[in-house]
């Protein structure tokens, strides 16, 4: 466990070092992402996004959002129930990960600013 806490840590440092802010717009069929880094950072061409409903993970969604016009997409695998769902989106080398809350249906679109986050497990 000590171990998963220190990569967790690792990871949200790093997203706090590449200066990510996520904007994550949820609607009925899709997730679209749109990430801001500091200058000179590159970003990847796919996103891993997952969707962790609080008490019961058969309803958990696992997403590859693709880069397209500036914004990352992916459709959702089945519509999400009103939940407080945590929204954890990774680069594909899992070398970096934000992590945030999202009420929904009420919140349809969230932010999250790495320089805010305390790691989230």
């Amino acid at each position: 466990q000590g171990l998963a806490i220190n990569q967790t840590l690792a990871r949200a440092n790093a997203a706090q070092e590449l200066g990510l802010v996520g904007q994550v717009k949820f609607s009925a069929e899709d997730v679209r992402v749109v990430l801001s880094v500091r200058q000179g950072v590159e970003l990847p061409n796919k996103l891993l996004v997952t969707l962790a409903h609080p008490t019961r993970g058969g309803l958990d969604q696992k997403l590859v959002l693709e880069l397209r016009d500036g914004a990352y997409l992916g459709s959702l695998q089945a519509a999400l129930t009103s939940a407080h769902w945590k929204v954890l989106i990774e680069d594909e080398s899992r070398s970096w990960r934000l992590s945030g809350v999202a009420f929904l249906p009420t919140e349809t679109e969230i932010r999250i600013n790495a320089a805010d986050l305390k790691p989230v497990d």
